[in-house]
């Protein structure tokens, strides 16, 4: 729900929007469990985004952003392609090794699979490769294009204890912001509605168009 508030702030706020999910997640299907590491890499998906975006006659530039566990798939894209101008983080931290098993969990959860369907050391591997955000973020080259950290001030204790870490590890040119709000504040309507955090998704979709503004200006 709050990413679709979120991407709601961005149209409003004058940004054609492709939204991705990751493997797995919402209405996107899931590798198979006995299917390759590989399969379960969110990069191409991206790729194929933007050559989807960068079709239309209506897109100048392209901006990459990613909230939560997005900011590695931020990384990621931005090293591994050139064609962005600008990149984004939202809400972003790193992932604590110490609770594995927690997160083990979650990542099945998540994804609606069946508890321990998906082996641990295949779930490490999948980690390994596409979730360590500190790693993604140390080797981006000096020379990347911007990227803007929106912290968000009432964010979870995870990622407040490691966002410092995170931005830490961004080499080259960077810029952070805090703004109003959390990554979480939603509210149970009913037993299958939820309300999202439109005023922080429209806060942080105004400090992105104020971002990229700067960036033309310059």
């Amino acid at each position: 729900v709050t990413g679709r508030a979120l991407r709601r702030g961005l149209v409003d706020a004058g940004f054609i929007v492709l939204a991705l999910d990751h493997l797995g997640y919402g209405a996107s299907p899931g590798p198979a469990l006995d299917a390759p590491v590989t399969a379960w890499d969110p990069l191409p998906a991206g790729l194929a985004a933007r050559d989807l975006l960068l079709a239309r006659s209506d897109v100048g530039s392209l901006i990459v952003m990613g909230h939560s566990q997005g900011a590695g798939d931020v990384m990621r894209f931005l090293a591994a392609d050139d064609t962005a101008v600008a990149g984004v983080t939202i809400g972003g931290g790193l992932l604590e090794r110490t609770r594995e098993p927690h997160w083990h969990y979650r990542f099945q959860e998540d994804r609606e699979l069946p508890q321990n369907s998906l082996p641990l050391e295949k779930y490490r591997e999948i980690r390994d490769r596409y979730y360590d955000v500190e790693s993604f973020a140390e080797e981006l080259p000096v020379s990347h294009v911007p990227i803007l950290v929106i912290d968000l001030e009432f964010d979870g204790g995870l990622v407040v204890r490691t966002r410092d870490k995170l931005y830490d590890s961004i080499p080259g040119r960077k810029e952070r912001i805090t703004i109003t709000g959390s990554s979480h504040e939603l509210s149970v309507v009913g037993k299958t509605f939820l309300a999202g955090d439109t005023r922080s998704a429209n806060r942080a979709a105004r400090r992105v168009a104020e971002f990229v503004h700067g960036l033309r200006g310059q």
